[in-house]
């Protein structure tokens, strides 16, 4: 399929876009929620400034107060943090990852951008996650993951094994766009699993069915 790097109703995809960042790789670490939650952050920085700025995942991992780093968390507490707690995000170069708890070593005069405002919006509406990748640009969602996700290579994957009521969300990924082909509907989604995976680090995951419950949790910034 042919990255877009526009955006209309019919269909959408950030991939190319000159604002977001390369895909990172959590590694051995549950910290997909803080890749989640700094992909946005970094997409409105440079909208708003016209130049990319790696934000640091670790200050998440490491000093975020309602999580356990490496054990997993939510995308919205990591930004309460950065908005309430640190007063923003630090640069990824004077904080880097390690993809292991560490102890917080944050500091006020690493910050290289702040959080306004953020939010969750109405679940299970695919029309408004739509209309905020078109406004908003990239957000994240939760999903659940099973053994298929781990050996994606390709195609609108719609194992009915992730909609399973009895298992959770347990992973955060970032939708970057949507579109359809043969038919079927399909979100664009960016993982943080690094480039060997999936589509060069990217999953279409079909839309309008809450595949995996991606459309139960969406939050934007």
């Amino acid at each position: 399929m042919t990255p877009f790097t526009f955006c209309n109703l019919l269909q959408a995809d950030y991939r190319t876009h000159a604002c977001l960042s390369p895909v990172r790789d959590q590694g051995r670490c549950g910290s997909s929620w803080a890749f989640a939650a700094i992909t946005p952050l970094e997409f409105n920085w440079c909208k708003k400034n016209g130049t990319l700025l790696a934000l640091s995942e670790q200050q998440l991992v490491d000093c975020e107060p309602y999580h356990n780093g490496c054990g997993g968390g939510w995308v919205t507490n990591a930004w309460n943090y950065l908005k309430y707690g640190s007063g923003g995000s630090a640069k990824q170069s004077l904080y880097p990852y390690t993809a292991t708890t560490t102890t917080c070593r944050f500091c006020s005069s690493m910050i290289g951008a702040q959080i306004l405002t953020y939010g969750e919006f109405q679940p299970l509406n695919t029309t408004k996650m739509q209309l905020a990748v078109f406004v908003f640009g990239p957000f994240p969602v939760a999903i659940t993951v099973t053994n298929s996700f781990f050996y994606y290579l390709g195609g609108i994957y719609n194992d009915v094994a992730c909609d399973n009521p009895a298992i959770g969300v347990n992973h955060a990924v970032v939708v970057v766009g949507y579109g359809t082909e043969n038919g079927i509907d399909y979100w664009i989604v960016r993982n943080s699993w690094g480039t060997g995976w999936g589509q060069w680090g990217y999953v279409f995951i079909q839309r309008g069915v809450n595949k995996c419950k991606i459309e139960q949790y969406p939050a934007v910034c």
